[in-house]
């Protein structure tokens, strides 16, 4: 039934008996009433007291015993009716006398239209039932949220005195206890409903009130009603009751407000206070407000529930729709299990495609806004330092709308969920219209299916943004998606496209086109193909064009004038992928990747012209594997081609595995960007442009042997490794942080003792006494800037000794099983008669599960020499950050060392990582993950702390 013409706070009762009515009978036996107002989004600030308004509603959805309906108001201004707000109302159906639930009529869906609303109503009945079951009133609050908490605290602590107790007030800021309202209501019959009880959108209406007032008094200027959210009708009020409304203003952010409001009925003789409703509003004013502050646990809950109701009213639902037509669990922890559970869909796989039914490209139309004038809010997450647009953030909203439009065409309405894996395969093309994206104007994505496979999907997708009264083309977008099945192993059929009338034809028959040109390019790339007769030429005279024409040779090369080569043209990262950024089959979300690659190489191409650029085109971006959480994702952006006032760029990233040295591609990017200048020529040196990996050095001393290392230079801090006993600078770990340092930028420096590796020397005339002098030369000598010393077995040990020695170079250390003057209580250790035999020899046989021969000799001299090296007996005169990280089956070296060191050195900031599983090398790649991990989070707060 559609409604017109009746009061808001009835509208929803009077849709709700319409849909019930039973002609037969004169009156309806049900009782029904408001249960929770879901939500109220308003589309218009103003609503003016002079013209007409319209309220429409239907049932939407509904249960055995609830009904959701929905309602639109609307305003006669200007010669035509427009939005003022949409509001969703869940109501219950109960007996006459209000005491037991009551069964409803089931709903008739009678159009394609009409189910996807009816699909949204059990979207919004499982939300509701996650948000209830994950109150605050049930579940601890998360970590980011505890840690949240705890920094509000820390923030407000008086730091002249040393007291928990010594609060003081943040400037701008506001105690929450002083940003109260109440108000009391006493509920005379005037305002009772048909079941002769308070009637609901009277309190809906005070409760309103009281938070309006409560916010306009806290802000100082009068607020604007932005949403209403979550309003929960938990008991009835009677006629003659108390009613008790309290209003806090619990959670601001810009120039919002969240403000929740309590009311309870209170029963005078017993005192007892029974809470009836939970209003929250979210408002708006015209200026920035200042922050709201909790003092007690308490409020710090309060101030969490209103965040949570803050980002909900603002978060967009695009992905949230893509989690619900999967199936997926908006928590990690569950993905294993999720899994499990989409295994028992591939049931729903079509054998082929004759057997699902033609869709129409309308049935694929999705129109999403993003609205960055009407909510400042949304802002901060895509804004850049230039006031602009992050087109990497936009690129994330295209692969996720791209993802939903090709659910939408293959949505199977019998199913709950889709048994489909679709995943981004290639991003075509995407061709801007304008160069300016505006930060503060509205955003509208609109695309459908324009082209269908046997397994694939064509989406073209068109950008525009509101600015001068009307919508403006931005960009067009065209991405390849494939359908696999629900573990994503195998291809999986998708349903065939039906184009209507002879546009959608001519649509379709240019996705025929793309297809053909993109299987031309595959087969025509120089990685499968030699260049062409003219690219031949082209690469020979740039290769003329750098030879010393004073030397015949071909090794003498020289940089014309006004180019650079691209050796020089190269900027890198890496990215930890972790759990936040995962899509909804739990690996990396394509978005992020496509984001990450896109700042890439912005960063590339403004570092290499000297100026802003503007993004011009995307064009064939490749997604050949998926990127797994946890993994190490190698970044690597080359400017490869330059003409004019134009630079294309090119984004290689691969995951590298820390164990085997494994680098495996995963994706290829593609940017085409422009300058308001003229750029240098780009020149290639190598045939491939092969990366140089770093070479075995050696560096003299006077009178002592040299010693070898390996050195990359760049930015502080630089990290330096020092190996174990025995071992040397070619090892997995020392390897595998090479990688690491290197595709962040930062120095790297590793070596090998005098005796060891590479280096001269005898290792058995080596004590811990020279093995100190070696690092501390090299420290002296070869690392620039302040450093992270990681050291691994007894590289721990010396590593403490250059920390004490050098402590304006040393600034963090990570200690790999760590061995600090093991060799000197071990020996003190064994039984009095093994070590008078050991004296006699002269040798100590060491049992050991890290070399080949299963032991290794220690002589006596070597023993009494450590021990004036020993650090342990006293406090350890070193302040830096420091980390340990110990196997607790570390059959070498004891992991109670690493407590021991903990224990007495004087730096306030100390972690122990103890590895329920790790061996005394820690060369898994778990180990090796965690150690990168570690000196990643070290290099982050110092680079920070600067």
């Amino acid at each position: 039934m559609c409604l017109q013409g009746k009061a808001p706070d009835m509208a929803e009762v009077l849709i709700c008996y319409s849909h019930t009515w039973n002609k037969e009978l004169k009156r309806s036996p049900l009782s029904i009433v408001t249960a929770l107002v879901d939500k109220i989004d308003m589309r218009k600030n103003i609503i003016y007291p002079d013209c007409d308004i319209k309220f429409t509603g239907h049932v939407t959805w509904v249960g055995k015993t609830s009904i959701e309906a929905k309602m639109h108001m609307s305003q006669y201004h200007d010669g035509a009716y427009t939005d003022v707000l949409d509001a969703t109302f869940v109501m219950v159906a109960r007996d006459p006398e209000n005491k037991r639930a009551a069964f409803i009529n089931p709903l008739k869906l009678e159009s394609p239209e009409e189910e996807a609303i009816f699909q949204q109503g059990e979207i919004n009945k499982k939300r509701r039932v996650e948000l209830s079951t994950a109150s605050l009133l049930k579940v601890a609050p998360t970590a980011e949220e505890r840690t949240l908490i705890h920094n509000l605290f820390l923030n407000t602590l008086d730091t002249r005195t040393v007291s928990f107790r010594g609060r003081i007030l943040p400037p701008n800021s506001v105690w929450m206890e002083d940003a109260k309202m109440k108000g009391l209501e006493i509920c005379h019959p005037q305002e009772r409903n048909i079941f002769n009880r308070i009637f609901g959108g009277f309190l809906m209406r005070k409760a309103y009130e009281l938070g309006w007032a409560n916010a306009c008094a806290f802000a100082g200027c009068r607020p604007a009603l932005v949403a209403v959210d979550d309003i929960v009708f938990r008991k009835p009020v009677e006629i003659g009751s108390m009613l008790l409304l309290s209003s806090q203003v619990c959670y601001t952010e810009g120039m919002h407000i969240q403000v929740r409001v309590h009311t309870e009925v209170l029963d005078p003789l017993t005192r007892q206070h029974s809470t009836t409703n939970v209003f929250h509003f979210t408002f708006r004013v015209e200026k920035d407000i200042p922050a709201v502050v909790p003092q007690s646990y308490g409020e710090s809950m309060l101030y969490l529930d209103g965040k949570r109701h803050f980002d909900e009213t603002m978060r967009s639902q695009v992905r949230n729709r893509l989690r619900e037509i999967v199936g997926a669990s908006t928590n990690w922890q569950d993905h294993q299990q999720v899994l499990v559970e989409r295994v028992s869909l591939s049931q729903y796989l079509a054998r082929s495609q004759d057997e699902l039914p033609a869709k129409k490209m309308k049935d694929s139309m999705i129109e999403a806004h993003l609205p960055l004038g009407s909510q400042p809010v949304l802002r901060e997450k895509y804004l850049n330092s230039h006031n602009s647009v992050r087109f990497g953030r936009i690129l994330e909203d295209l692969d996720c709308l791209g993802v939903l439009i090709c659910y939408s065409h293959t949505w199977n309405e019998e199913l709950q969920r889709s048994p489909l894996s679709i995943v981004t395969a290639l991003v075509d093309k995407i061709d801007m219209r304008q160069n300016i994206i505006y930060p503060d104007c509205d955003i509208k994505f609109t695309g459908h299916v324009t082209w269908v496979g046997k397994t694939s999907i064509e989406a073209t997708m068109h950008m525009s943004q509101y600015q001068d009264g009307a919508y403006a083309d931005v960009l067009d977008a065209t991405f390849v998606m494939v359908a696999r099945d629900p573990e994503n192993k195998r291809a999986a059929f998708v349903n065939p496209l039906k184009p209507e009338g002879p546009e959608e034809v001519a649509i379709f028959h240019q996705g025929e086109i793309n297809k053909k040109r993109r299987v031309e390019l595959s087969t025509a790339s120089l990685l499968k193909v030699a260049p062409t007769a003219e690219e031949r030429t082209l690469i020979h005279n740039l290769f003329l064009n750098t030879l010393d024409t004073r030397r015949v040779s071909f090794r003498s090369r020289i940089l014309p004038p006004n180019s650079v080569w691209m050796e020089d043209a190269k900027l890198k990262g890496l990215e930890i992928c972790h759990p936040e950024e995962r899509n909804i089959f739990n690996r990396i979300f394509g978005g992020f990747l496509m984001r990450k690659a896109y700042e890439l190489g912005r960063a590339n191409a403004c570092a290499f012209a000297g100026c802003r650029p503007t993004v011009v085109a995307v064009d064939d971006i490749l997604f050949r594997k998926p990127v797994e959480i946890g993994s190490l994702l190698l970044l690597s952006s080359q400017v490869c081609y330059t003409e004019g006032m134009y630079v294309q760029v090119r984004v290689h990233t691969e995951v590298l595995d820390p164990l085997t040295r494994e680098h495996n591609t995963t994706n290829v990017f593609h940017f085409t960007f422009r300058l308001e200048k003229d750029v240098p020529a780009v020149v290639p040196q190598s045939y491939g442009g092969v990366r140089q990996k770093s070479t075995v050095q050696y560096i003299s001393r006077p009178d002592l042997p040299k010693l070898a290392y390996r050195r990359v230079k760049g930015k502080s801090p630089g990290v330096v490794f020092l190996p174990g006993y025995g071992s040397n600078m070619t090892g997995q770990k020392a390897e595998a942080l090479e990688e690491f340092c290197k595709s962040l930028g930062h120095a790297y420096l590793r070596f090998d003792y005098s005796g060891h590796g590479a280096s001269e020397g005898v290792f058995s005339e080596g004590t811990i006494g020279t093995w100190k002098k070696d690092v501390l030369f090299m420290l002296d000598e070869l690392a620039e800037g302040p450093q992270i010393l990681v050291g691994s077995s007894m590289g721990g040990w010396l590593m403490l000794l250059a920390a004490i020695a050098r402590p304006e170079k040393t600034k963090a250390l990570v200690g790999i099983s760590t061995a600090a003057d093991h060799f000197v209580t071990a020996f003190k250790t064994l039984p009095i008669e093994v070590r008078k035999e050991c004296e006699e020899k002269g040798v100590w046989t060491v049992p050991t599960k890290s070399n080949e021969e299963g032991m290794y000799t220690v002589s006596l001299d070597f023993l009494r020499e450590a021990e004036n090296h020993c650090i342990l007996q006293s406090p350890i005169p070193i302040t830096c950050p420091v980390r340990l990280i110990h196997g607790l089956k570390d059959e070498d070296v004891p992991w109670h060392i690493s407590m021991q060191v903990a224990e007495r050195v004087l730096s306030p900031d100390v972690d122990i990582i103890l590895r329920r599983h790790g061996q005394h090398r820690m060369a898994e790649k778990d180990d090796i993950k965690l150690i990168v991990y570690t000196i990643d989070d070290l290099i982050d707060k110092l680079t920070t702390m600067v």
